[in-house]
């Protein structure tokens, strides 16, 4: 549990500080460098990262110079948390001079804090001599990288000390040709970078051409190891950086599962040693853990078919998810098999897994609006002949799909009385994968009969008056109904 100040005077312990509405504006002047956490006594995520805090907090610390790191509780604090517009527990927000910078990164690694608070005070790359200055860093940090050679090259200057300054899940390091760390490593030439991870026996030496992207992508690639057990700190990896990571999702309760994952780990060593699959990250999540079961549920996998191969191939706005439709897994578990999965991918031969609502593709009707699930009904449904097709796109966690949710059921049930040859439906695009993407929500859209493949996005208002005001204008089934009425079709009364 967190005690926090209720007195005037800010209170220090360990290199952290405990703040209030009080002390808040007295501890900025009095220190250049603050990392705050709001916190509230209720937030479960705020005690699970405690310790990572503390510990980074004290050391910090004891650096020059000193970095320090406060609590401060939002609900009893109200005038800093409003100031700072901190709308949920943990934020983090860091402080120099008084002046904040917000931090969005990962909390659930000491590193993850640490290596990005450091960063903002001390210099990007930290210079060392002897291995006992490596052997120091590698006891407290997972990864730590280090360039060989002379500071006056386009390859420190403009590659590594950028990567240094953007990647924060590695320790940057640098030292001279001849030094006893390039003399450990049997380093003759420079530049020349290695990386060294924590659980590994051996360092890797970075061998592609110098550009950023080489050398970004190579240390996200080395920070992790050839085979590893599902984190969330690997999303960061996996999905930020838009590594390609072939997933094997099994039970640990089922012993034949555990065999197959052994054999999985060997195939995957052998794969890695393909050029073509070097990159490729290879994963195993264990369904029966609640974090990786919440990557399982955003796939849409199968829980009746375990175990599952599952290739993911994260882009900028939408991640491709591919199914290995092998029925026995045990028997076909083959170096062979994986290769020409991961080959059919690259060739784009692959057909994509879309995740289904429910597991289970189906329209049914509510009222005046149809609910549809799955991509495949969603076409169907399109494509119903002699009818115009409006469609919403929403996302039930969104507030503004779940405003407009009334405003279409409102439309949709005045015109369905007058007009049949309108319908409408609506899709969670968050609970179903759609093969025609939809990157915004919500979105309305009509798919006029004869001209399905034209179809009208509407970007209007999201109100009902606005949703019938662009049908009328659009809508040939709406045209349809004045003409046979005999009324002008801009006088029709929606």
């Amino acid at each position: 549990m967190i005690c926090y100040a209720t007195a005037q005077s800010h209170t220090h312990d360990n290199g952290f500080f405990n703040l209030t509405d009080l002390t808040f504006d007295d501890h900025m002047r009095d220190h250049d460098y603050v990392f705050v956490q709001f916190t509230s006594e209720h937030c479960y995520k705020c005690k699970k990262l405690d310790s990572n805090f503390r510990r980074a907090a004290q050391e910090l610390s004891q650096l020059d110079p000193p970095m320090y790191f406060a609590y401060i509780d939002g609900p009893s604090s109200p005038k800093a948390r409003d100031r700072f517009k901190v709308k949920m527990y943990p934020s983090f927000v860091y402080f120099h001079r008084g002046h904040p910078q917000y931090y969005w990164g990962t909390t659930d690694q000491f590193e993850d804090i640490h290596n990005w608070v450091y960063k903002k005070v001390h210099p990007h790359v930290k210079e060392i001599s002897n291995m006992t200055q490596l052997w120091d860093l590698q006891d407290h940090q997972d990864v730590v990288v280090v360039y060989i050679g002379d500071t006056n090259t386009s390859e420190y200057k403009q590659i590594y000390t950028l990567v240094a300054r953007r990647y924060d899940k590695a320790f940057f390091t640098r030292t001279d040709l001849g030094s006893e760390i390039a003399d450990a490593y049997e380093i003759t030439k420079e530049p020349e970078v290695i990386l060294l991870r924590k659980a590994a026996v051996e360092h890797v030496i970075f061998e592609k051409n110098w550009t950023h992207a080489n050398f970004e992508r190579w240390i996200v690639q080395k920070s992790v190891p050839d085979v590893f057990i599902y984190e969330q700190n690997y999303a960061y990896h996996i999905f930020t950086h838009r590594h390609i990571a072939m997933f094997l999702f099994r039970d640990e309760r089922v012993p034949d599962h555990l065999n197959l994952e052994q054999k999985f780990r060997e195939i995957a060593l052998d794969l890695k040693m393909e050029k073509d699959h070097e990159e490729v990250f290879f994963v195993i999540s264990d369904i029966n853990n609640a974090e990786q079961k919440k990557l399982g549920d955003h796939i849409g996998i199968d829980y009746e078919h375990l175990p599952l191969i599952v290739l993911i191939h994260p882009h900028d706005k939408q991640i491709e998810k591919y199914v290995l439709q092998e029925k026995d897994l045990h028997t076909h578990l083959t170096f062979q098999n994986l290769l020409e999965f991961l080959g059919h991918h690259k060739r784009g031969n692959l057909k994509r897994h879309l995740k289904v609502q429910e597991g289970e593709e189906k329209i049914v009707k509510n009222g005046s609006v149809y609910d549809i699930q799955g991509d495949n009904k969603l076409h169907e449904f399109i494509e119903t002949r002699d009818k115009d097709v409006v469609i919403l796109y929403y996302a039930h966690f969104c507030s503004h799909s779940q405003n407009i949710l009334p405003e279409y059921e409102a439309a949709a049930q005045k015109l369905s009385k007058t007009t049949p040859r309108i319908i409408f439906g609506r899709i969670d695009v968050v609970l179903n994968d759609l093969d025609d993407h939809v990157h915004e929500y919500p979105t309305i859209v009509l798919y006029r009969m004869g001209e399905k493949a034209y179809p009208l996005k509407y970007q209007g208002i999201r109100r009902t008056n606005g949703i019938l005001q662009f049908l009328n204008d659009n809508s040939k089934a709406v045209r349809i109904y004045a003409s046979k009425r005999g009324y002008q079709h801009q006088e029709l009364d929606l």
